[in-house]
């Protein structure tokens, strides 16, 4: 991974997030999972905090294209 990562897709819960990991895993490409947290903060009812999945700088142009490829 560069010295520097960017977030190139923001989800609203984690198995998607993670699904997307794997996807970019299989693919070599690292990712890392970075999700909200405050300390101290419970959890609200409803309401989601945002997942987002970032990368390293070289690999970005890489892996969004991955994941905007069609599915078979």
């Amino acid at each position: 991974m560069s010295e520097y990562i960017v977030v190139i897709r923001t989800f609203t819960n984690e198995p998607e997030a993670e699904a997307a990991r794997d996807a970019l895993a299989t693919a070599g490409i690292r990712s890392v999972i970075l999700r909200e947290s405050r300390p101290g903060a419970a959890p609200v009812p409803g309401r989601t905090r945002p997942v987002r999945l970032a990368v390293g700088e070289d690999d970005a142009t890489q892996a969004k294209a991955l994941l905007d490829a069609p599915r078979r």
